[in-house]
């Protein structure tokens, strides 16, 4: 409980001052994670019109840059559908996933295929992909933690529980 709250604590005096740091190491797989600032823009919504990747203040994100074509988005897209049809759309998390390098009738047959019920949209030009995940490597992931109003990137593969204990306990 005590590192959860300096965790806590580091993420929230990181955000503040706008940095991009490495703060924590996830214990089973190594991985890094970086409070990094909260990605702004939009993309297209391929049940049209533009959408704000902005969420409201009291709303915790998981914002998903995927590819059509990498297995590892595919696996996570899949864990998420399969959770969420166990245990109901959580009510505190904003779900989106961008498709990188997509058309639109490609990002509809994607979401189709693997029964995607959040929100789906592409990136034309692939221009927020470039800004906020410049490493080029899908899947790029950002959780956002609305009660400590940190925004964490993770690439590569995670379990649905660590992001969940990033972004904070989700409601159904």
């Amino acid at each position: 409980m005590a590192n959860l709250r300096l965790f806590s604590l580091a993420l929230l005096l990181l955000t503040s001052c706008g940095l991009t740091t490495r703060v924590a190491t996830l214990p089973d797989n190594k991985h890094q994670l970086n409070v990094v600032p909260a990605v702004n823009g939009k993309f297209l919504s391929i049940d049209g019109p533009e959408m704000d990747l902005n969420p409201p203040s009291t709303t915790s994100q998981v914002l998903m840059f995927v590819s059509e074509t990498c297995s590892v988005c595919r696996k996570e897209t899949k864990n998420l559908v399969s959770d969420r049809q166990l245990r109901g759309a959580a009510k505190n998390v904003v779900f989106i996933s961008v498709i990188v390098g997509s058309e639109l009738q490609d990002a509809k047959d994607w979401r189709a295929d693997l029964g995607v019920d959040w929100h789906v949209g592409i990136d034309p030009g692939d221009n927020l992909f470039r800004k906020y995940c410049p490493e080029g490597q899908t899947p790029c992931i950002f959780l956002t933690n609305s009660n400590l109003g940190a925004t964490i990137k993770i690439t590569g593969e995670h379990s649905l529980k660590e992001w969940e204990q990033i972004t904070g306990p989700w409601v159904f």
